[in-house]
């Protein structure tokens, strides 16, 4: 095998691996503070872009081990056993042959675009609820703040000259 062909086996393996841990990084931090994520979110759609995000970063890890077995199969495959014309049994390495190792074969770039777009879209996932969960913050403030500088009539009186009336309300929030 080439020396630039050990390196692409190499880089793909790194940027497997790299895509595998940022998703579970990213998992386990949604997870640690998603009770104070989620509990803002109790009728609001957005937790549901939360949800796939998780569901699409776990099927980033399974296609990145997808990845990393295929990787490791193509550099070492099984020996296949063929028979010549005689039908004698005669095995690759008896061929003396070398097999073509490549990371562009089928077996593993369909897990490794698997990958890479499971964990796409993830983060997009990801980065519409961080924004949706902004604006929901930022409505439950404007509703707090409108609501202090509201003025409330706390009692009322009415004199007339007979029978005298008064009308007192108190409300508590």
């Amino acid at each position: 095998m080439k020396e630039n062909e050990k390196k692409a086996f190499d880089f793909a393996a790194d940027v497997t691996k790299q895509l595998i841990t940022l998703s579970t990084a990213i998992i386990t931090i949604t997870i640690t503070f998603s009770k104070d994520i989620i509990s803002n979110f109790e009728n609001n759609p957005a937790k549901d872009y939360l949800l796939w995000a998780w569901i699409l970063f776990i099927a980033t890890v399974f296609f990145g081990i997808w990845t990393l077995l295929a990787l490791t199969g193509s550099l070492q495959p099984l020996k296949k056993v063929a028979k010549n014309t005689q039908n004698e049994t005669v095995s690759n390495t008896e061929k003396s042959r070398e097999i073509d190792c490549s990371i562009n074969a089928g077996n593993v770039r369909i897990p490794s675009i698997m990958q890479i777009i499971c964990f796409m879209v993830a983060l997009s996932f990801t980065i519409v609820f961080g924004f949706s969960s902004l604006q929901n913050s930022q409505q439950k403030h404007n509703t707090k703040s409108m609501s202090n500088t509201e003025l409330q009539i706390i009692k009322q009186t009415t004199f007339t000259i007979k029978p005298d009336s008064t009308v007192d309300t108190f409300r508590v929030k």
